[in-house]
């Protein structure tokens, strides 16, 4: 094993490990069940440069890097399936399959031609090093038309992507827009090796980090599909910006003080002046650390100045001033909904009181012979039941995301056929007094 091949295979481990921690907390979800499908071709790809860095005849090398070049249609192939499996979550396998059979047909095609020796006609076993592959290819004229095919499908699923990042809403934009804002780290990561670190690492070595792109971008796709309590999007790009940032001035202050440190120190007789250097310059990003901080996170949230966020103080300012008004429960249920409203966001608010039944719909008041009647649930109902005993708000969407049981399963249901995608429960003295 040389230096080369350790990322390779750490990347294989963390890829087939992150697979099966998101196909496990929902293995019934089809986006899940993609996410295993994609990691197991990425990891197969993996594999296969590992056994080409390895390969010590001609004919090894040959199959691992016809192994790779194969690898590369599926992952296609399972991106697109990853986004159909998003955007289609209600359809059928049939149905997702039926609408990707342009690129199952091409796939198809293009692991044909990498079997044949029009593509890859042979491999030179190359001398052995610490890092670089033992092994280099020799192509014909097919590579070419695999190298279009990769080039055009990427492009390809980036407009898709963004079509429907544009078109989805909910969860399902998150999700796509998750997976956006993977490739796009991975592509920074990307940069960021090809034109820092070239400085401080030799250029063979640069080699190492390639694997990790995957990783990160795995990981950055299997936290918008697998966790339950997704993060709002732009909140996550401030952060990501924030920290890249941070990294960046970092980095840039290190590599400066490390310069100017050993500038200084070549006219001093000192045979250990470079590590000095190394040791001012990380005294000085440590006394840099706090205040940079503080503003890449200013600078990322002007970055953001459109983003929409709940002003928390001007909302419980209103909050304050409607107990200080109001006369009537009417007036107080009325004025505490329309606050709710405008700080969320939403079209809808209905509250619900305690009844002889259960809990009734007080606001907003029910003319008589209006089309939708009264709502009322009562205390064997899945959502006063499932309230009552978490103690949390309910959100549709995240039911959606979680591993499915009996009691959840009836609470989806129930607020489907409402059409509610988000219930609180309001307590006093530890018990259900209210539902919102």
């Amino acid at each position: 094993m040389n230096g080369a091949t350790i990322p390779i295979l750490v990347a294989l481990i963390t890829q087939l490990a992150l697979g099966l921690v998101v196909f496990q907390s929902h293995s019934s979800r089809k986006s899940n069940q993609c996410f295993l499908l994609l990691s197991v071709f990425a990891a197969g790809w993996l594999c296969s440069l590992y056994i080409a860095f390895h390969a010590k005849t001609p004919a090894m090398a040959a199959l691992a890097i016809r192994g790779a070049s194969i690898a590369v249609p599926l992952i296609l192939i399972a991106f697109n399936t990853l986004r159909l499996s998003i955007r289609e979550r209600r359809h059928s396998w049939r149905t997702i399959l039926r609408q990707s059979r342009l690129w199952l047909i091409t796939g198809f095609a293009i692991v044909c031609l990498c079997l044949t020796k029009n593509f890859l006609s042979g491999a030179v076993i190359l001398p052995q090093s610490d890092h670089g592959p033992a092994s280099r290819p020799i192509y014909g004229p097919g590579f070419y038309v695999h190298f279009v095919y990769f080039g055009l499908g990427i492009l390809a699923l980036i407009f898709l992507y963004i079509r429907d990042v544009r078109r989805a809403t909910g969860s399902e934009r998150m999700e796509l827009a998750f997976i956006l804002i993977g490739a796009t780290c991975a592509v920074g990561f990307s940069i960021l090796t090809a034109t820092v670190l070239r400085f401080f690492i030799e250029p063979a070595q640069l080699l190492w980090f390639a694997p990790l792109r995957v990783v990160l971008f795995s990981l950055v796709v299997a936290y918008g599909i697998a966790t339950r309590k997704i993060m709002e999007v732009g909140l996550f790009l401030r952060r990501i910006i924030s920290y890249g940032l941070l990294a960046a001035y970092l980095l840039t202050l290190y590599a400066l003080v490390w310069w100017l440190a050993v500038t200084a120190l070549q006219s001093l007789p000192l045979s250990n002046a470079q590590s000095v250097a190394h040791v001012a310059a990380a005294i000085a990003v440590a006394f840099a650390m706090a205040p940079a901080r503080g503003l890449s996170q200013r600078l990322a949230e002007r970055l953001f100045i459109s983003a929409r966020g709940l002003d928390f103080q001007a909302t419980v300012s209103k909050a304050a001033k409607i107990l200080n008004s109001v006369t009537t429960l009417r007036d107080l249920l009325d004025k505490f909904a329309n606050t709710v409203a405008e700080a969320v966001g939403t079209d809808r608010v209905f509250i619900l009181l305690p009844s002889k039944q259960g809990f009734s719909q007080q606001y907003p008041i029910v003319q008589p012979g209006a089309r939708l009647g009264r709502l009322e649930l009562d205390h064997e109902q899945a959502t006063i039941k499932q309230l009552a005993a978490s103690r949390e708000p309910i959100v549709l969407d995240e039911l959606h995301r979680a591993r499915p049981t009996p009691q959840l399963e009836r609470v989806m249901r129930q607020l489907d056929s409402l059409q509610i995608a988000l219930a609180i429960g309001i307590f006093s003295r530890d018990h259900l007094a209210g539902v919102m």
